[in-house]
């Protein structure tokens, strides 16, 4: 399954590290990652994800049966 990861880098709930780990990892098993770190953002990174890019890239997947 394709993920699309959005991460604020100012984040004080939830440690970036963490979300970098995890992509990282994703990445090393071969799967399908998009990742976008936010520079300016925190918590409420969700302010900064629905744009252009994620819906660009949602629309680009399909199903598989």
């Amino acid at each position: 399954m394709p993920v699309f990861a959005v991460h604020g880098v100012l984040d004080d709930v939830v440690k970036v590290q963490n979300s970098d780990d995890i992509v990282e990892k994703l990445r090393n098993l071969g799967r399908d990652v998009q990742y976008k770190r936010v520079e300016n953002a925190y918590h409420n990174v969700w302010d900064y994800t629905f744009d252009e890019e994620l819906l660009t890239w949602l629309l680009s997947k399909r199903r598989v049966k």
